[in-house]
């Protein structure tokens, strides 16, 4: 999931608008990006997923392992980019004697 959202926000306005990078940079990220990987969306168990995979002409994908670490640690410490859609998941609480009766 993390390295479908990382190639999406590549491509939006928001990231090509940064004034730090020239359009060179941007460019030659975006390119690497776009081409390091390819993607089969596979279907099984009722569900579809996509697997990413190297393309063969491609060895080095360390930009997009970069960028894809750091989607998933944003994730984690709850960042989100923005108008993106946050699920939130409600967690039963269990008390200590839902437990102790558990075993």
């Amino acid at each position: 999931m993390h390295a479908s959202s990382a190639h999406t926000t590549a491509a939006t306005p928001t990231l090509q608008a940064q004034p730090f990078l020239r359009p060179a940079d941007h460019e030659l990220f975006a390119r690497h990006i776009a081409e390091s990987e390819q993607r089969v969306d596979v279907q099984g168990l009722g569900r579809t997923v996509r697997e990413w995979s190297r393309r063969p002409a491609k060895p080095d994908n360390h930009w997009l392992d970069c960028l894809v670490g750091c989607a998933v640690a944003a994730s984690l410490a709850g960042i989100r980019t923005a108008g993106g859609r946050v699920k939130i998941r409600q967690r039963k609480r269990y008390s200590q004697d839902d437990l102790r009766s558990r075993k």
